[in-house]
């Protein structure tokens, strides 16, 4: 809140004014009388209506209805101002009277647009800048894992090189200086001496953490053990600020809590006695229900997981935890020249680089099928009868811009990816249901990867490029839809084998 109102007194400048009454406000009926204290005249503005006056003006502004309000929660506003005011009796949300402001014939409010041409080069591909040389590509695994090659070995494209038993790593931290009723801040050699665990060691819950002094109100201060509340594996502590951290092991578990009987109630009421809901994720000892009273019972998750089902009838509660795990694939067929132990490995190949304007997706390969007219294509796929073509795992290279079409069967056709030289960005857009993120793409999930060479409009592939591309076809090549545009800029690539 401070901050908003710190960012409204020192960033924002007022430079007009509008009023608009809310409520039920209907076409053509009265919606405020407007007086003009200067002159004294009134007039009666009704649902539609708006007045701009850019010099200002001292108004009084009266309700017409006992169903309008001018401001929140009154019937009446004053308003005295040298800067403009727009008076807008178009009403709000399902009242609203839609009437642009455009169509208002307010001169402020029209606007000639012009025409729009855009001053910015389209990505340009030269075929005698193409050249095939001993490139190298790494593939990093998310957190610290298996590497599954060694140096030396020969890789082929979509082969498995790594792997992380679960795509996430989660961490949470202990404040030992500070847990409850503990001594502040121990000196680091006494802390090293009440410390009950060691980095590698997996602590369960309930399991002593320190041995600490106690100072619990109204009594003297005691040794106490201070125990682990979640599960986890010591990653690290640190001395100097007073933390241990844990990482949380990933595990595949599902547990169904008897609710209704653990709080003696009927299987109906359960839900009544819960503060989660299907679909919510709990960590563990996240409490889920409690019953108030004398002696007040609270159920907690004994796993990290989400509420999968609440169950009336039977009056339990079913949560799961699912492991993903994460397969590091390699990108490009070749021969391994380097592993950073659990972390990375490099692959060399001999290739060209070819670089696009914007992309979608990660990494991938398949086969080249080259598609020199859209419409056949498409008119092709719609009169075959039988499976003939199968396109699975393929990667598309258009000559022609795509639509919205295309993008539509490259997900039915389950190919790999999609190479083309331009897409209308409106049917991206109803695509992908979002407008697109100029800071960092490659992590979409559409089922394949797109690389754009040109852009977003209506342009197709120079000739010599699209036989460059032609001549791949059932070829394996590689592609990649990653994009950052920004500081260390990032374009999508084609990776065509020598």
């Amino acid at each position: 809140k401070n901050a908003l109102e710190m960012f409204e007194r020192e960033c924002l400048e007022t430079i007009a004014y509008v009023i608009a009454p809310i409520g039920k406000i209907k076409p053509n009926k009265p919606v405020i009388h407007l007086k003009e204290n200067i002159t004294g005249q009134t007039f009666v503005l009704t649902g539609g209506q708006m007045i701009y006056s850019p010099g200002g003006g001292d108004f009084d502004i009266t309700s017409a209805s006992r169903y309008i309000r001018v401001e929140r929660t009154s019937s009446f506003q004053k308003i005295k101002t040298d800067l403009p005011v727009l008076i807008d009796c178009r009403g709000r949300e399902q009242y609203f009277i839609n009437d642009p402001l455009t169509k208002s014939g307010i001169k402020e409010f029209q606007f000639n647009y012009g025409t729009f041409v855009s001053n910015i080069p389209l990505n340009t591909i030269n075929r005698s800048d193409i050249f095939y040389e001993l490139r190298e590509f790494t593939g990093t695994l998310p957190h610290n894992g298996n590497i599954l090659v060694q140096k030396g070995d020969t890789v082929k494209a979509g082969e498995l090189i790594g792997k992380n038993e679960s795509i996430t790593q989660e961490y949470f931290y202990v404040d030992y200086n500070h847990l409850l009723n503990a001594q502040k801040d121990y000196p680091v050699a006494d802390i090293k001496r009440r410390m009950k665990v060691k980095i590698g060691q997996y602590v369960k819950t309930g399991d002593v953490l320190f041995r600490g002094i106690s100072y619990e109100k109204g009594k003297d201060p005691v040794e106490k053990d201070f125990l682990a509340q979640r599960s986890g594996t010591v990653a690290g502590i640190y001395y100097d600020v007073g933390l241990i951290a844990f990482e949380i092991l990933e595990q595949n578990q599902k547990v169904e809590l008897e609710a209704a009987k653990f709080f003696d109630q009927k299987n109906k009421y359960v839900s009544l006695y819960l503060d989660v809901h299907e679909g919510e994720t709990v960590r563990e000892n996240h409490i889920i229900g409690m019953k108030i009273g004398r002696y007040p019972k609270i159920l907690k998750s004994p796993i990290k997981g989400i509420i999968k089902k609440i169950d009336k009838t039977n009056g339990t509660v079913v949560i799961e935890n699912v492991v993903i795990p994460y397969l590091l694939k390699a990108f490009v067929s070749g021969e391994v020249v380097s592993v950073e132990d659990g972390k990375s490995v490099t692959v060399a190949s001999k290739c060209a680089v070819i670089q696009g304007a914007t992309g979608f997706g990660g990494e991938t390969y398949g086969d080249v099928y080259y598609i020199d007219n859209l419409r056949r294509f498409i008119n092709d796929l719609k009169s075959s009868t039988d499976n003939s073509m199968n396109l699975e795992s393929k990667i598309l290279v258009f000559h022609d811009s795509i639509n919205l079409e295309t993008l539509e069967l490259a997900v039915k056709l389950k190919v790999s990816g999609m190479i083309a030289p331009s897409i209308n960005n409106k049917d991206w857009v109803l695509f992908c249901k979002n407008e697109l993120n100029v800071a960092f793409t490659g992590d979409e999930h559409f089922g394949f990867s797109l690389v754009l060479i040109k852009g977003f409009g209506n342009v197709n592939l120079e000739d010599d490029v699209s036989s460059l591309l032609k001549s791949y076809q059932d070829r394996e090549i590689s592609i990649t839809g990653r994009t950052q545009i920004r500081a260390g800029i990032i374009r999508p690539q084609m990776i065509l084998p020598a």
